[in-house]
């Protein structure tokens, strides 16, 4: 049954729409699906900071109520000194949060003046006792929690540094009253030093990414509880923390407005750019009972889309404007009906799919060579800030402290790349400086020291060594030849990741290198801390540098005994991902193809049913198989070349095109043998080989995006 002009009419239509209709519904879902899974991100760390301030509520209402219930037993009076010292102590060992329960009682002199009696229980290395004696008689009414006890009533104070427990501690207190009737006269205070190690408990139990975090700021902005553990050890307030960046900080004023609204009990979220350049939300709660503020910072980039579905999406989009150009463009020549057929429309169609699949295929090289650094830093511990670096060195310690019952020694570490060049396809010729931090006293007995495990050849010379407050630091200068594991496969668009390994001269002993971020102005790694300005490197552009912990990729005791034995499951590794610079691979490597291609295309052109013609370009079927041959044989040198300078044990991207040129090449040997043939095929010799000309750069161009889709879809 043949199709009339009508169907074909009607086809093209349905094409057309269906195509528009699949591109729009795509482009809807593209847009959809990232605006959810923002939302979603963002009501999933509203959750957390909701159920956080929860938590850490509850854990303090814990210890408010037991002196609550103690305050009521000693306000009825029937209690013995005896047993009071009792109920004391019980407060103190039946809830590990507090670490000091005291009663101060008033009375007045036969002068008039008031006295103070104390009984109190204290923890100190895991045990209860009585303090009585071990401090000295003060007066308490300089005590803010005694002083103003009865005219707050029951509440929380300023929290403080504990030495003995190094952290920070709260005290709870609660007014006594003797007697039922009004006005009540005040018999004491009854007070509970509790500690804040609850919410380092709280906040590691948070579900969050790398580079989010959480801190907890009291009512004048201390900060009681942060991933950077020295922001604890030395009492770091926020206002002054961010007026010591003030300069440096473009978004100081709306930072320390935020940080204001939050101290003030106040709940909100925003959105802002960090210092390391990168964009992040905030929310901020209140800690009810307390007037302390939970603030919690959000990594945009953090956001776990899934940005191979976001890249298939858009190269169905791709596809999708191929085939309605197509359809578009053969309605709008009418050529669903045979009258309005012309070789010109026919040609205009052949080159519009040709150009259609070029700029397809181009764009999903754009896709491939745009994709966001965080795409290849997915499975590695990426360390680029003191948040991440205090996460990491506190799951570190954990892992220490269960295997050997200490914590390791941290060596902070640092890199300056001073020179870079490929000496082959899988060598690296780099030179530049280490240096490290080691602290005076704690760490005397410690070498000094590095390796790079991953160097074929690493030499190593002290280039300076001074001290600094209470620091030793050590420069060395190395140069070497490093060998990284490159994988070739998507040749010209793949970024190569240049990792240096780095780890302690002494890896028997209890040392973990952690990067020293200090050492670096800047830590975003689009900024490519660590790395010379404008390092030449031809043929490369660099993406991005930073610190990551990956696997340790040693199987072997080096014949310690077990108690020796490395148990350090990662290593610090410098990361320096590079992007080819594509223009040059394809000019040498893609453009003799092309050439080959089009000469191959002007042969063909030249076939006629035209003998007189034939004759004036001297072809015949044997002569266009022995410019087949030729080709060939110069494409295989191509190949051949490619496949000595990299190495490559599978197929690499750009030697596909060899491998499409070898069949069109194929194509055009059988085309010319039945194109010669004494029997004549509709197909081939239709108005000269009309239809195989059409199709020439079709073909090739469709087959171009195929492999395209394969290898990056």
């Amino acid at each position: 049954m043949k199709l009339s002009s009508a169907h074909f009419h009607k086809i093209l239509v349905s094409v057309s729409v269906l195509s528009f209709l699949f591109i729009a519904t795509t482009l809807f879902s593209y847009f959809l699906y990232k605006h959810q899974i923002v939302q979603a991100a963002k009501q999933g760390v509203q959750w957390e900071i909701e159920h956080l301030v929860g938590q850490i509520e509850s854990s303090l209402k814990r210890a408010g109520e037991a002196l609550d219930l103690l305050e009521k037993e000693i306000a009825a009076g029937k209690l013995s000194e005896k047993e009071l010292a009792k109920k004391i102590e019980g407060s103190v060992a039946g809830n590990p949060q507090i670490l000091k329960t005291e009663w101060v009682s008033i009375s007045a002199t036969p002068e008039g003046n008031k006295q103070y009696r104390s009984v109190s229980y204290q923890r100190r290395d895991g045990k209860v006792s009585s303090a009585f004696g071990k401090e000295e008689p003060r007066d308490y009414s300089q005590e803010e929690w005694f002083e103003q006890a009865a005219a707050r009533g029951a509440g929380w104070y300023e929290p403080f540094w504990d030495e003995g427990t190094k952290n920070y501690a709260a005290v709870y207190s609660v007014p006594v009253y003797r007697g039922e009737g009004a006005p009540k006269e005040q018999w004491g205070v009854l007070a509970a030093t509790v500690s804040l190690g609850v919410l380092r408990e709280n906040m590691d139990s948070m579900n969050l990414k790398r580079e989010d975090f959480g801190i907890v700021l009291s009512k004048t902005g201390n900060i009681l509880f942060h991933p950077v553990g020295d922001y604890l050890v030395n009492r770091t307030n926020i206002f002054d923390l961010l007026a010591s960046n003030k300069e440096t900080n473009k978004n100081y004023e709306k930072q320390r407005s935020v940080m204001q609204k939050a101290v003030s009990g106040a709940s909100g979220e925003g959105y802002n750019i960090g210092r390391t350049g990168q964009p992040f939300w905030y929310f901020y709660r209140p800690i009810r009972p307390t007037g302390w503020s939970v603030i919690v910072y959000f990594v945009k980039d953090t956001i776990p889309m899934n940005s191979r579905d976001l890249r298939r999406q858009v190269i169905q989009m791709a596809g999708g404007l191929i085939l309605l150009a197509v359809s578009l463009a053969a309605l709008f020549f009418r050529l669903y009906e045979k009258s309005c057929i012309t070789h010109p429309k026919l040609w205009f169609l052949s080159m519009l799919f040709a150009v259609a699949c070029i700029l397809a295929t181009g764009f999903i090289w754009a896709l491939t060579l745009v994709a966001p650094l965080s795409e290849y830093q997915k499975n590695k511990t990426v360390i680029d800030d003191p948040v991440s670096l205090g996460k990491f060195s506190a799951s570190c310690s954990k892992v220490y402290v269960a295997l050997h019952g200490k914590e390791p020694a941290y060596i902070p570490t640092g890199i300056y790349i001073q020179s870079l060049e490929f000496s082959n396809s899988s060598n690296v010729n780099i030179t530049g400086y280490v240096w490290q931090r080691y602290t005076k006293g704690a760490q005397d007995r410690l070498s000094r020291g590095f390796v790079m495990p991953e160097a074929r050849t690493l030499t190593v010379t002290e280039a300076y060594r001074f001290d600094r407050d209470k620091e030793e630091v050590i420069g060395w200068y190395f140069e070497g030849t490093l060998r990284p594991s490159f994988n070739y496969s998507k040749y010209p668009f793949d970024h190569p990741n240049i990792g240096v390994w780095l780890r302690h001269k002494n890896f028997f002993e209890d040392i973990v290198l952690v990067p020293d971020l200090q050492g670096y102005p800047f830590t975003n790694p689009a900024m490519c801390p660590g790395l010379r300005s404008k390092l030449p490197l031809p043929g490369y552009a660099f993406s991005g540098t930073f610190f990551s912990y990956e696997p340790k990729r040693t199987s072997a005791t080096f014949g310690a005994p077990a108690q020796k034995q490395d148990v350090r499951p990662q290593e610090l590794v410098y990361n320096i991902l590079i992007k080819r610079n594509f223009i040059t691979p394809l000019v040498s490597k893609f453009f003799p193809i092309f050439i080959v291609l089009a000469m191959l295309f002007i042969v063909i052109l030249s076939f006629s049913d035209d003998t007189e013609r034939l004759k004036n370009f001297g072809l015949t079927g044997f002569a266009v198989v022995g410019l087949v041959v030729s080709f060939f044989f110069s494409t295989l040198l191509t190949q051949i070349d490619l496949r000595q300078q990299f190495n490559a044990d599978g197929i690499i991207f750009i030697e596909n095109f060899n491998f499409i040129t070898y069949f069109i090449l194929l194509l055009c040997a059988v085309l010319a043998y039945l194109f010669a043939a004494k029997r004549r095929i509709g197909f081939i010799h239709y108005e000269h080989c009309l239809i195989p000309k059409l199709l020439y750069w079709p073909i090739f161009t469709g087959l171009m995006f195929v492999i395209s889709l394969i290898y990056f879809y």
